[in-house]
């Protein structure tokens, strides 16, 4: 299950959709604290991946607004085969 999201529109997806497919994980917390703890990391080690990573204001299911960490298709890509989990 994905966390109510779909791709958007200008072709980015949200990360923490991504990274709950790839850890098969449906727990939102879960995979807010691991993308939280994994960007922290990469961030240390200056991984290109962060440097690719958007920040885009989207409405959440709470109906707020919030920065969300998004990828582009070749992201996607990147974050697949370059990272383990």
């Amino acid at each position: 299950m994905l966390f109510g999201t779909k791709r958007i529109t200008n072709g980015e997806f949200l990360f923490l959709d991504i990274i709950a497919v790839l850890n098969e994980q449906d727990d939102y917390n879960k995979v807010r604290n691991y993308w939280k703890y994994l960007k922290s990391k990469l961030k240390k080690e200056k991984n290109e991946l962060v440097r690719v990573t958007t920040q885009l204001k989207l409405r959440s299911l709470d109906g707020k607004i919030r920065l969300t960490d998004t990828l582009d298709s070749n992201g996607v890509f990147y974050l697949a085969k370059n990272i383990t989990y």
